[in-house]
């Protein structure tokens, strides 16, 4: 059965897996001409980076037509050679409107040329017929009648010979076996959540390190700067002040092409191409320094800080360092976050699929500070609860790890300096007599401590409920001064922002490849999951209260210091913009933690694989969406 299954699924969308490049010779800053094919030879070069599979252009009647019958030939050659490649006729039916001429030739794969030339011919030249070119664009040779015409170029597009990608579709095959094996046959699956949710993650991770081109991830620039960074041995201190210093990256970076690719255009085959013919400079002298005005946790960048160092070392090209440093990143990612799961005494299985969502892989397998950022999220709320749970004694040592998971969340991501409130979920009675009494003390002391200066704020007039001037220096300014306005911007933005927020849980690069109907699928997923988990630890209300206040004043912290830091902002704007889906992932397992079970799963020995199936299929189907829409 289940080969049945993968071999019609695999086979339906094989063509997904096939390369469909092309390209548009056209351009729009030129004025355009019209050219005649009546008793003309047009024989236009170019060049392509691709095997040519066909040649389109669009002909049009002239004033003097007659509806009827109109034969065209094309003749592709070798402009190198003068080999023929391929001689294509059509017949079309013409009436007083223009057609899209089309003309298919052999593949021309194993060509090892990129300079083409199409002959193109009336057959009918009695009939009044032209193309379009553009003058003054760019000049590859046409040639009319036997003579160069320099000053045009005709408009036409071409389009590559189709390739099929079988790496990608290996590694979507393979994904879609595992996964519906821990579907089907759930029963013969005897590993634990956290061993399942390796095998997914790891099959995923290293196939979208390899699918997605480099630079799709969000803000690519500034982490690709920060890892060549730490790559050149810059791993201290673990908070890099950079506003006065510089960052160093290779002499030829400028050579690496890591813009964003616009989704349908395919353009991934040829921008890996690129990356392939590119060596980023080594050695001493290949290094120069980039003045660099942000501050970074260095710590969130060492794997691929890594595997960019190796790859000079060992000189790859760029494409093979960036997958290198990648699958170091997703290693980080997937041992950070199998150690959480491990840890965590209750909701493993809606940490797995938490873990396991889209968004989350696909950063965990770019060059970003998400893949550490967030493993390192997981395993501080695993430890968190751990502790809160534990019958024994707590003695002050055992807060190590979780204090020391807190401290490079924190330089990672400010804002997410509020998860230190989770410490209050633990009962003081659990831990030691003289170390609870001691934290007593702590605890009035910082909330005392917090109160006071909250007051003196508003008595020194550095805060202020509502101000409203005119102008403000900064938005920093503005937010200190109108508490309230600010407030209310807030629920403002989510209740017209919240939507979007949520969406682009599902919107993979830099928000722009769309995963369709996933938008429905992985929320209802993980809220089932989350609603459904037996909770066999009855928290107290008060525990409960803790889990939603770090929730909600997370989440607020998010969304309000993007509005005071982020450029995108201006001040005292109504909405508070720049708050993306992947700022909240680490946040999602506590509201799920909070709840009380209105139900609960049946079967739950062979719960486990069927999540993990049912979050490889949500995977194996990202795995097409990217390749589609890039390929």
């Amino acid at each position: 059965m289940l080969l049945v299954i993968t071999t019609a699924f695999m086979g339906y969308n094989f063509r997904v897996f096939t390369t469909k490049n092309s390209i548009e010779y056209v351009d729009p800053k030129s004025d355009i001409v019209e050219l005649s094919l009546s008793n003309q030879v047009l024989e236009q070069h170019f060049y392509a980076n691709e095997p040519v599979r066909t040649f389109e252009t669009i002909v049009f009647p002239g004033p003097g037509f007659e509806p009827g019958d109109v034969e065209l030939e094309a003749i592709l050659s070798n402009v190198n050679s003068g080999e023929i490649l391929g001689t294509s006729r059509q017949l079309y039916q013409m009436k007083n409107e223009a057609i899209r001429a089309r003309f298919d030739f052999p593949d021309t794969i194993n060509l090892a040329t990129n300079q083409f030339s199409v002959r193109l011919t009336s057959l009918t030249p009695d009939k009044d017929l032209f193309v379009q070119a553009t003058e003054e664009g760019y000049k590859e040779t046409l040639v009319i009648n036997g003579e160069k015409a320099d000053d045009y170029r005709l408009i036409f597009k071409v389009l590559y010979a189709d390739n099929l990608l079988l790496g990608f579709f290996a590694f979507t095959l393979i994904l879609l076996v595992i996964s519906l094996a821990m579907l089907l046959f759930p029963q013969v699956n005897a590993i634990k959540t956290h061993q399942l949710f390796v095998v997914i993650a790891l099959m995923s991770g290293i196939a979208i390190a390899f699918i997605s081109p480099s630079g799709q991830e969000p803000d690519g620039g500034d982490h690709i700067l920060r890892s060549f960074d730490v790559s050149y041995g810059h791993i201290t201190p673990i908070l890099r002040q950079t506003n006065d210093k510089n960052v160093q990256m290779p002499t030829n970076f400028s050579e690496f092409d890591d813009r964003v690719l616009d989704p349908g255009l395919n353009l991934g085959l040829a921008h890996t191409k690129h990356l392939q013919n590119t060596y980023f400079a080594s050695g001493e002298a290949g290094v120069q320094d980039y003045r660099y005005k942000s501050k970074y946790s260095t710590v969130t960048y060492w794997p691929q800080g890594l595997g960019l160092y190796l790859g000079r070392v060992w000189q790859w090209n760029a494409y093979e360092m960036i997958i290198l440093a990648r699958i170091l990143n997703l290693l980080a990612y997937v041992f950070l976050t199998q150690l959480a799961i491990m840890k965590l005494p209750i909701l493993k299985n809606t940490l797995m699929v938490i873990a396991l969502m889209p968004i989350a892989v696909f950063q965990a397998s770019a060059l970003s500070a998400d893949a550490v950022l967030n493993g390192v999220s997981y395993l501080f709320v695993a430890l968190i609860i751990r502790l809160a749970m534990k019958k024994q004694p707590i003695h002050y040592y055992e807060l190590f790890p979780s204090i020391l998971c807190l401290w490079i969340i924190v330089l990672a991501k400010p804002a997410y300096i509020l998860l230190a409130l989770l410490f209050l979920i633990i009962p003081l009675k659990q831990y030691t007599p003289k170390f609870a009494a001691f934290l007593r003390i702590g605890y009035l002391v910082s909330g005392a401590s917090a109160a006071a200066a909250v007051l003196f704020g508003f008595a020194a007039g550095w805060l202020k409920w509502s101000e409203n001037k005119p102008v403000y220096k900064t938005q920093l300014e503005y937010v200190m001064h109108n508490l309230g306005p600010t407030l209310q911007t807030f629920f403002h933005t989510l209740d017209v922002s919240l939507y979007q927020y949520l969406s682009w849980l599902n919107m993979l690069g830099w928000i722009n490849y769309s995963l369709g109907m996933l938008i429905l699928f992985v929320p209802l997923f993980l809220i089932i999951v989350g609603l459904s988990e037996p909770q066999p630890y009855a928290w107290q209300q008060w525990q409960r209260m803790v889990l939603w206040g770090v929730f909600g004043l997370t989440f607020a912290g998010i969304i309000v210091g993007l509005y005071a830091f982020d450029i995108v902002n201006s001040v005292g704007a109504t909405r508070m913009l720049g708050a993306q889906g992947r700022y909240f992932i680490p946040l999602f397992i506590l509201p799920f933690l909070a709840l009380k079970r209105p139900m609960q799963f049946s079967h739950i020995s062979t719960l486990s694989p069927k999540l993990a199936g049912v979050s490889g299929l949500l995977l194996t189907y990202t795995l097409f969406t990217l390749t589609r829409l890039i390929y």
